[in-house]
C-alpha cells in the first residue's frame, strides 16, 4: 500500500499493523526525519513527544 503525503507516518503505521506491506511517501524532509525517528528509533511509547508549535508565538495571550 502506498501512502502519499504520509507526514509523521501515522497512516503507514496503522496499515502495517493490519498486516499489509506499506510504503510512506513524504515531500517534507523534516517530516521524514521525524517519522524515521518515531518509527525506527523511539524506545518506548510516548518517550519523545513531538510538539511542532511549542516555539510559535501566534495565538498566545499576554498576561
Amino acid at each position: 500500500v502506498l501512502c502519499p503525503g504520509s507526514g509523521l507516518g501515522r497512516l503507514p503505521f496503522e496499515v502495517s499493523r493490519r498486516g499489509y506491506a506499506c510504503q510512506g511517501n513524504e515531500f517534507s524532509y523534516f517530516m521524514l526525519i521525524g517519522s524515521d525517528f518515531i518509527l525506527n528509533h523511539a524506545i518506548q511509547t510516548k518517550s519523545c513527544p513531538i510538539q511542532p508549535y511549542c516555539l510559535s508565538t501566534s495565538n498566545r495571550t499576554l498576561d
